[in-house]
């Protein structure tokens, strides 16, 4: 997964050592490869929900907790790695909203020592919280809406997919297979499953029919039937089930 930090690299028979030494001799490339438009978006889609409370701290202990945010999230230029709707943000969130957490309490116990608020509370304090729950809602809302179309999809192509999940249980449980990305998680329960694209033998080959989906679809089809795949099943548009030939 090297290649998805490539704009990092400068000399690709140095990988990763690469990268470091390009942020070590060029720290404002660094900054010109984070400050963009979808990469600002996302920063503040992570931290305004949490107030940007993360940030408020002077304690530099703390700060290596940002390093996978800044790394994972804003370095890599692989769009998927600075979207919230992707599973990339997972362990840089949780860092983040434990950040939120600390730096809140601290805050709560240096207010209270400078102004003596009951409970040790301080008005500026439950305001970020305030603020950062206002925002979370709002991006809640956005996210809901952005993603409303797919209640339709699923009941445009319910039909379908019932039909794909019942052709893919007739593969024996202890056959070996090679599927498509998107079918995969109907096939996890078996010992030996590899993406359509390996090269490892397997009984059964599942190819994606939906369009868009599966790149060179007509050549994938025709290899599986050099290798001497056969058709097994199909819904139309879907889904291809091929068994291998055991002639």
């Amino acid at each position: 997964m090297i290649n998805r930090f490539d704009n990092f690299i400068s000399d690709k028979r140095l990988g990763l050592v690469s990268m470091f030494k390009t942020i070590l001799v060029n720290p404002a490339y660094v900054l010109s490869q984070i400050a963009v438009k979808d990469k600002i978006l996302f920063f503040l889609e992570m931290l305004l929900p949490l107030g940007f409370l993360p940030l408020m701290t002077k304690d530099w202990q703390k700060w290596p907790l940002l390093i996978p945010f800044v790394l994972i999230n804003l370095m890599s230029n692989y769009k998927y790695q600075h979207s919230i709707y992707f599973q990339y943000t997972y362990g840089s969130g949780v860092l983040l909203i434990y950040l939120a957490l600390v730096n809140f309490r601290d805050m709560k116990h240096t207010f209270g020592h400078r102004r003596k608020h009951r409970a040790g509370y301080d008005g500026r304090a439950g305001a970020v919280c305030a603020c950062g729950l206002l925002c979370g809602l709002v991006l809640t809302g956005g996210v809901m809406y952005s993603k409303s179309n797919y209640a339709s999809l699923f009941n445009r192509h319910h039909g379908e997919a019932a039909q794909a999940r019942s052709l893919l249980e007739q593969i024996p449980r202890d056959a070996s297979v090679k599927s498509s990305t998107f079918f995969l998680p109907q096939l996890s329960m078996r010992d030996e499953v590899y993406l359509l694209t390996s090269s490892h033998p397997a009984d059964y080959v599942v190819v994606d029919l939906r369009k868009g989906y599966e790149k060179d679809l007509e050549q994938i089809l025709a290899q599986c039937q050099e290798q001497g795949y056969e058709p097994a099943g199909t819904v139309d548009g879907y889904v291809a089930l091929l068994r291998k030939d055991e002639e």
